[in-house]
Order: structure tokens, then sequence, then C-alpha cells
């Protein structure tokens, strides 16, 4: 089952700890992805730096509501 609602709100999360981000997508584990690069060479940018962005394609709209980042440091 697709974890993604057409014609419904979805709810999405990020985490990253250390060299580990995981994704949920309503409450659906779809990416747990583990940067194995590290050390990093100089000039690379690990992935715990960086930002969130939505995109829509084409014809499809979409709304952001309610976005909540927490630094647990």
């Amino acid at each position: 089952m697709d974890p993604v609602f057409l014609d419904a709100p979805n709810h999405y999360a990020v985490e990253v700890v250390g060299n580990t981000i995981k994704f949920w997508v309503n409450g659906n584990l779809v990416i747990d992805y583990v940067d194995d690069t590290v050390p990093y060479e100089n000039g690379a940018v690990p992935l715990t730096y960086g930002g969130l962005q939505f995109d829509w394609d084409w014809e499809s709209v979409g709304w952001v509501d309610n976005v909540v980042v927490t630094d647990m440091r």
C-alpha cells in the first residue's frame, strides 16, 4: 500500500542522528539511510547540514503547515 495520501493531508517526520537519516510518511518509515562516507573529505558537507524542501511538479498543488524543527543537541 502506498503510504502517501493523494486526497488527504500527509504527515512527514525526519530524524537526523549522527550519520543516519530516517524519513517517515504518515507513520511509515520510507527511508533509513546511513552515510558511510564518515570521516568526510576536506570540503565535503555532511548530511547533518542542510535544509528541508517540499516540491510539487507539473500541475500538482500542495500546502505545508505546522512545520516544527527541533535541535536535540
